[in-house]
């Protein structure tokens, strides 16, 4: 399965054990993981500004993605869909990727559920939707 992190859950995934942190270790080996520049500048900076990650740390981290996550070139969506322009970005690598399931935990992509044929999941909902898709 392709499947797109908003950067809500890569950066939750590397701060604590937690739903963000399985979902995205079982993502890296089970299934092929995407992300874009914007994705990759935004986890950056949260962790640099928000969360003052020394600048070693924050570098292994982009490393480890880069090693770990394929990005992809993203297009600016044809007409805005959310209200943050952030959040488009997103849903514009989820559409790039060719995604099956953007994982998030935003409120403002959750209550869409759906773009472009890619389902959009809080973190736990994840397993349920793995579940059902493989039965």
């Amino acid at each position: 399965m392709r499947v797109v992190f908003d950067t809500n859950v890569i950066v939750s995934a590397f701060i604590a054990r937690g739903p963000s942190f399985e979902v995205f270790e079982h993502c890296l080996v089970a299934h092929q993981s995407f992300t874009s520049l914007q994705i990759r500048e935004e986890v950056k900076s949260v962790l640099t500004d928000k969360f003052s990650f020394p600048s070693q740390r924050v570098e292994e981290i982009m490393s480890f993605l880069d090693r770990h996550v394929e990005s992809v070139d993203v297009s600016p969506l044809e007409k805005p869909v959310c209200r943050d322009p952030s959040d488009d970005l997103i849903l514009a690598c989820a559409a790039a990727a060719r995604a099956e399931c953007l994982i998030t935990g935003d409120e403002d992509l959750l209550v869409l559920e759906e773009f472009e044929g890619t389902r959009i999941l809080k973190p736990a909902e994840f397993w349920r939707f793995e579940k059902e898709r493989l039965e």
